[in-house]
């Protein structure tokens, strides 16, 4: 079998010797139907073509065990994968799990393995990668998607429009490639606004939960095990999303817990002087005594004992 020369770019791991006939049918890459096909399992198979510094890959069938493909790169790539049936997981600096009905963008970068793992079962998933200066081109149009990786997001209504235009694709080389990369430009321009759309979503989310969690702070703060796990319950959030949530902003969770007992303290030393600073600190559960004179002296920029004699 002649090796396409997009496939010498990567490797079926441990999946021992091959011996089936190719069959892909059915695919959104109608054309690829006439490329030859690798065998990954000996029923499931990958069909791929590159124009320039696109390549496409769409994989196809069933495996009775997990598959790895390993894709080495050559230069930084971009891909966008799409998984119509079945699961797979990518590793390229982080790890994202695709289920079917999902796709995404990663990134892998020179010299850096696009490692793909395939579950068992029926598996149809397509990649698209961007690479040279297509790649610079993109990152230019489509700032968002130059960003750290994201979640997977749903594949929708007009990506499937779009898939649908695409298997009806005809042509000569020329022509095929010339309207094959139009097609390819709409679905990356489609991500881009899914995700950026996401992203706005994901934003005002968490905007919200740093100002729930705000409110639960002021009204918790008493608790001596006050804990991000806590408030994360308390909120039916997991603890990372409470952590995104406080990202890009002045006060970290403990911070924010600190800042509100801080200023009942100071409410303390003016409204009861008969209380000790030692009491103040132990009802608002500093560990000793001298690292509260510490965090409200930098905070206030009086020390405790002074804020008393302070004029009201």
């Amino acid at each position: 079998m002649s090796i396409n020369p997009f496939f010498r770019s990567f490797t079926i791991v441990a999946n021992g010797s091959i011996d089936s006939k190719p069959v892909l049918k059915g695919l959104h890459l109608r054309f690829l139907e006439r490329e030859t096909h690798l065998p990954i399992s000996e029923t499931l198979y990958a069909a791929a073509r590159a124009i320039g510094d696109i390549q496409i890959m769409e994989i196809k069938g069933a495996s009775d065990s997990a598959q790895v493909i390993e894709f080495p790169q050559e230069e930084e790539r971009f891909f966008i994968v799409y998984q119509f049936i079945g699961k797979s997981a990518f590793a390229a600096s982080g790890s994202r799990q695709l289920k079917s009905g999902q796709h995404i963008g990663c990134h892998a970068a020179l010299g850096e393995k696009l490692i793909c793992s395939i579950d068992r079962g029926k598996t149809w998933m397509l990649l698209i990668g961007v690479s040279g200066k297509a790649l610079r081109s993109v990152h230019s149009e489509f700032p968002t998607l130059a960003e750290a990786p994201h979640s997977p997001l749903a594949i929708g209504y007009r990506q499937n429009n779009l898939f649908g235009k695409i298997q009806e694709l005809k042509g000569g080389v020329y022509s095929l490639n010339v309207k094959l990369n139009y097609r390819i430009a709409l679905l990356i321009e489609q991500y881009q606004k899914d995700l950026t759309a996401h992203l706005k979503a994901v934003n005002n989310a968490d905007i919200a939960l740093y100002h729930k969690a705000a409110a639960y702070i002021q009204e918790h703060y008493m608790e001596r095990k006050l804990t991000r796990k806590q408030i994360a319950d308390a909120l039916f959030v997991s603890v990372r999303t409470l952590y995104r949530a406080f990202e890009g902003k002045q006060l970290t969770i403990s911070r924010a817990i600190q800042l509100v007992r801080l200023h009942k303290a100071r409410e303390l030393l003016r409204n009861k002087p008969d209380e000790s600073i030692e009491h103040v600190a132990s009802e608002l559960h500093f560990p000793d005594t001298q690292h509260f004179i510490q965090c409200y002296t930098e905070l206030f920029k009086v020390a405790p004992g002074a804020e008393r004699k302070r004029p009201r």
